[in-house]
């Protein structure tokens, strides 16, 4: 579970740099004397090391490739991405806060260590659901609980054309065609505007490059549209990207 291997990463580090704070403590002391801290803290890290050791050996911190979700009980307002950003930059100060205390007091450490610990445990629990995560295996059993909307928006559909049409500036009517078979490539990228998150589309053709955001009216139905009509459309790997397993952008589609 990917709640084993956050703390057992945050235990390993604590524990390891913990350790090499008291040895280079120890040695610009000339290894005359330990403090009572120190001491504190190098046997409280051997102890965690060794015990990180053994689970290591014995148990599998590796994350699955689909991120196991259960009933949410709580749900937070923001993305996930804006959430491992909190998470991230509060543990690196506690972390920091903690190493540079141990000269003065061992309680320090522990505490920024306790807290590090509970402040991971929350944001990777998995009954906490961020506002854009969702269970991507229940997504690939149960396909019609998350049906499309039917809704053409910004996109018209001809019978005759064999392609779609884009109003890409609505108000004024202006149109762009693009047929089926005309698009080389799709690529996807997750945009993070702070509150959540949106995938971008970008189609390429031998005369075109149409971004299409989310948001865009329509959207959900043109998606289904692509994955119809395209017969490469690799649409594993994108629901995949869409559960935030990847960040960087990926090719979707390539015409064979």
């Amino acid at each position: 579970m990917k709640i084993i291997k956050a703390v057992s990463n945050i235990i390993f580090l604590y524990s390891s740099f913990g350790l090499g704070a008291c040895l280079l403590l120890l040695f610009f002391d000339d290894f005359q004397q330990v403090e009572k801290s120190s001491m504190i803290v190098a046997i409280s890290s051997v102890l965690l090391l060794m015990i990180w050791m053994i689970a290591r050996y014995r148990f599998e911190f590796e994350d699955s490739f689909f991120t196991k979700k259960v009933p949410a009980k709580i749900r937070l307002p923001i993305s996930e991405a804006t959430i491992y950003k909190i998470e991230s930059w509060f543990t690196v100060i506690l972390f920091i806060l903690g190493i540079i205390s141990i000269p003065v007091t061992w309680v320090l450490w522990l505490c920024c260590l306790s807290l590090s610990v509970c402040w991971i445990s929350f944001f990777h629990h998995p009954h906490v659901w961020a506002k854009d995560s969702f269970d991507v295996m229940d997504r690939i059993k149960h396909r019609d609980k998350y049906r499309k909307d039917d809704e053409d928006g910004c996109f018209n559909y001809p019978i005759s054309l064999h392609g779609f049409e884009y109003f890409y500036k609505h108000q004024n009517k202006e149109k762009l065609t693009v047929l089926w078979r005309d698009i080389l490539s799709v690529d996807a990228t997750m945009v993070d505007l702070g509150t959540y998150s949106e995938i971008r589309l970008f189609i390429l053709t031998n005369s075109e490059i149409l971004q299409i955001e989310e948001s865009t009216s329509g959207y959900l139905k043109f998606f289904e549209k692509l994955q119809d009509h395209l017969e490469n459309f690799d649409s594993m790997k994108m629901l995949i990207y869409m559960s935030g397993q990847f960040s960087e952008t990926i090719n979707v589609y390539k015409k064979q």
